[in-house]
C-alpha cells in the first residue's frame, strides 16, 4: 500500500499480505496506524524511505512466517494490500 493509500486507511479496514500468493486466503482487521517520520530501509521495496505508516493488524487467519509474532502484528504500510475500506 503506497504512503496515499495508507494516509486514508481508517481503522477496521481489511487487508491482506502484499507479497505471499501462499496466503491468498489470509486476512487482516487494521486497529491502528502511526505516522512515523524518519529514514528508515524498507525490506519490501529494496529501498531507503523517509516516512512511513506503521500499522499494527489482526490477522484473522494469520499468515505463516517463520518465528510469526502474536496478535496484533506491526507491519510496515508496504507489507500489506488494501482489500475493503472503510465507509
Amino acid at each position: 500500500m503506497n504512503m496515499r493509500e495508507c494516509k486514508n486507511l481508517k481503522p477496521g479496514a481489511i487487508v491482506k499480505p502484499a507479497y505471499a500468493t501462499s496466503n491468498a486466503d489470509c486476512r487482516g482487521i487494521v486497529l491502528h496506524k502511526e505516522h512515523v517520520e524518519q529514514e528508515h530501509y524498507a525490506n519490501i521495496l529494496g529501498s531507503k524511505k523517509q516516512e512511513r505508516y506503521d500499522l499494527y493488524i489482526h490477522w484473522l487467519k494469520a499468515p505463516k512466517y517463520p518465528n510469526a509474532a502474536p496478535n496484533p502484528r506491526k507491519q510496515q504500510c508496504w507489507e500489506v494490500v488494501l482489500v475493503q475500506d472503510v465507509k
